[in-house]
């Protein structure tokens, strides 16, 4: 009967143990799946932005006092004091004024979408005269102005710039720039800025990134979730939408179904090099044309690769990329990537500044057909 239970017990194990792999093999193949799509797949809300809804800009002229010394010592500034002194009934020569305990300073700010009178709003100081430092100074109430002319907002408060002094520098060795500040939640929303985002019954998404495809891909998925029509792409950066009559009265939460579609997308390739730290990015599909190049000693040939000993399956291995026998030549097959030729030349040791260099004279030839920027 032991023996019996035990039978059992064995058979339930391997059971599990199958279970356990066919999971275990389940969790694989979603992982690399998502793997595969990760950075093509993103929701609607990642890519794009609803046309009316944007931020604003502010910006104010004030004075910063309370400082020890290192204010401006220009007419301006003691002039811009004796005008906010005027309203306090107190009046005085700006040419007997000394201000170097003020500063002239414009402020900065933007006002995200939707924001209501009485909200806060971070805000970035900046002298505009002749100050060593504005640390410590507190800036006095400022009105911030639209591209209008109107006000939407009044600045005041201290300044920050951390807890370094202007003339201590920073863990990482770099000088703290003691002429610009911040004021965390220094500035209060006076007046609203609306946001008109439906006209006409209609909504119009606006892609970050201006591309057919991809345009083209949200007015698909737009119209497969509510129905044929309901979706046009204009352009590669505009795809108008209707609002369906079910969502007539209940146009916020339409917006929340259409931001949460997922759609493929699609941009044109492109090769991004930072030459300052040697930096190459890159996607797979960059392909390269037939070409010969001779660089700083490195030979590249995009050709047929040589044919290889008979037998040698080390050189049959390397025979795409590096020709027994010959030193720093590097050969590819046609239809090979930009990325097949990177991993080749650092693998042969090459300098970051060699394959850059190498990268910009192939796209000169016409071997690379794809965008290069140079930041």
């Amino acid at each position: 009967m032991v023996g019996t239970i035990y039978m059992v017990h064995k058979k339930q194990k391997k059971f599990f143990k199958a279970v356990a792999a066919l999971l275990c093999a389940l969790y694989i193949f979603n992982f690399m799946s998502a793997a595969v799509y990760a950075g093509v797949i993103n929701r609607i809300k990642d890519i794009a932005r609803i046309g009316g809804v944007r931020e604003n800009q502010l910006v104010g002229y004030g004075v910063v006092v309370g400082l020890e010394g290192s204010g401006d010592k220009n007419i301006m500034t003691a002039q811009s004091i004796v005008n906010m002194l005027k309203s306090f009934d107190v009046t005085l020569d700006p040419k007997t004024l000394k201000a170097q305990n003020s500063a002239a300073v414009m402020v900065t700010a933007n006002v995200l979408p939707f924001m209501s009178e009485g909200d806060k709003l971070d805000v970035v100081v900046s002298s505009i005269g002749d100050a060593k430092s504005i640390q410590g100074g507190v800036l006095l109430q400022t009105p911030l102005k639209g591209a209008n002319g109107r006000v939407y907002a009044v600045a005041q408060g201290p300044v920050s710039m951390g807890q370094l002094g202007s003339g201590q520098q920073s863990a990482a060795g770099a000088k703290l720039h003691p002429l610009v500040a911040r004021i965390p939640g220094g500035a209060l929303i006076e007046r609203e800025i609306s946001s008109d985002f439906v006209a006409d019954e209609k909504i119009e998404i606006v892609l970050n990134k201006k591309d057919f495809s991809t345009a083209n891909a949200v007015a698909g998925a737009i119209s497969e979730k509510f129905g044929e029509g309901f979706a046009k792409a204009k352009n590669a950066g505009i795809v108008s939408v209707q609002i369906p009559a079910s969502f007539e009265d209940n146009v916020v939460g339409f917006l929340a179904a259409v931001e949460s579609l997922s759609v493929q997308t699609d941009s044109a390739s492109k090769i991004v090099i930072n030459e300052k730290t040697g930096t190459i990015v890159l996607g797979d599909d960059v392909r390269i044309s037939p070409v010969a190049i001779s660089h700083n000693g490195i030979k590249l040939k995009v050709a047929a690769p040589p044919t290889p000993p008979a037998g040698d399956i080390a050189a049959q291995a390397a025979a795409a990329r590096i020709k027994p026998g010959e030193k720093n030549v590097i050969y590819l097959n046609p239809g090979s990537t930009v990325r097949d030729m990177v991993d080749a030349l650092n693998e042969m040791g090459a300098f970051a500044r060699d394959i850059i260099a190498i990268i910009q004279a192939m796209k000169a030839a016409g071997a690379i057909q794809s965008e290069i920027e140079v930041i």
